[in-house]
């Protein structure tokens, strides 16, 4: 992805009216990408300068929104940023000390247990740790591995920031290669804390990027999941996406949002997820085989028991 110059640079911030920007901006080079209508996305210029210097073990940097609140916490928790000032870090001390060897293992543990389905709580193994331990000595150093609050904290939040940067450029290199206009897919669901959440997907030729899970509000009414909907459309759009279809089921208000919101963007179409009817469908035919089937069952059953009922009476 294109680096612009700095925010603090000449020609950088584009108009020079309003408030100057933010010292923070000093330390983050602005991408090529808007995240909103006004700001654009940064990486750190010291996380960049680690990547440059060591590409096979430094990723590149993760995205930061380009706001002063962003840039101060990422400020706070960026070990190199911290080695080249020798400013405090917010939070475990020892954390400083992580090497970028040591986050790439971490990182590793951590799809490791993503893909055996394992909880965080396997890193605490003694049994797991020996086995480390005897594939590299250096395991038995005092924090090399670490424990399940760091795994399932800071580590999976970097590797979540990372995995989220390599879906959206990887949505981002075929829509620029193929011209192709991507699908917006949308729909509500509630969380295990019974929390209502927008799922916000960006699909284009079998590449899916998770755009984000906005929390709703109390009001679960069409015309507020209306609101929600098209402020979410103005922010891709906003970021340069270019938007061919807007699909969502057919359940609840989702036809009438969609009749809402069909006027104002006439150049995108406005859909309806096919999987839904056929969703409806299996339910419907399984609901009808699997009551024939408890009938006929039922039926056998208490024929059996009548019979032998009958036989025990002749007896």
């Amino acid at each position: 992805m294109d680096i612009l110059p700095g925010l603090r640079d000449e020609n950088a911030g584009g108009s020079k009216r309003g408030r100057p920007p933010s010292a923070l901006s000093a330390h983050f080079y602005r991408l090529n990408e808007k995240c909103n209508k006004s700001m654009w996305w940064t990486v750190c210029k010291y996380c960049y300068k680690a990547h440059l210097k060591d590409r096979a073990m430094v990723p590149f940097p993760t995205h930061v929104h380009g706001r002063k609140d962003a840039w101060e916490k990422h400020l706070s928790q960026c070990l190199y940023y911290i080695r080249v000032t020798g400013a405090p870090m917010q939070g475990n001390v020892n954390e400083a000390g992580v090497s970028a060897e040591m986050m790439t293992f971490w990182r590793l543990l951590l799809e490791y247990q993503a893909e055996a389905l394992l909880p965080n709580s396997f890193v605490e193994l003694l049994s797991f740790r020996r086995l480390l331990v005897f594939l590299n000595a250096r395991c038995a150093a005092v924090g090399a591995i670490p424990h399940r609050h760091a795994l399932g904290g800071r580590v999976l939040s970097e590797y979540t920031g990372l995995h989220s940067m390599e879906q959206r450029d990887s949505v981002r290199a075929i829509q620029n290669r193929t011209g192709g206009r991507a699908n917006f897919l949308s729909d509500v669901w509630e969380t295990i804390s019974k929390i209502h959440v927008l799922g916000c997907l960006i699909a284009l030729f079998g590449r899916i990027m998770i755009y984000g899970l906005r929390p709703t509000s109390d009001r679960l009414d069409g015309l507020a999941i209306v609101e929600q909907m098209e402020g979410v459309i103005e922010e891709i759009l906003a970021s340069e996406w270019k938007i061919g279809a807007v699909v969502t089921d057919n359940a609840g208000q989702c036809g009438r949002d969609r009749r809402i919101l069909a006027p104002k963007y006439p150049n995108i179409a406005f859909l309806i997820w096919f999987a839904h009817y056929i969703n409806n469908l299996v339910k419907a035919v399984l609901k009808t085989v699997f009551k024939e089937i408890l009938e006929d069952a039922a039926g056998a059953a208490s024929f059996q028991h009548q019979n032998g009922w009958f036989m025990l009476l002749k007896q």
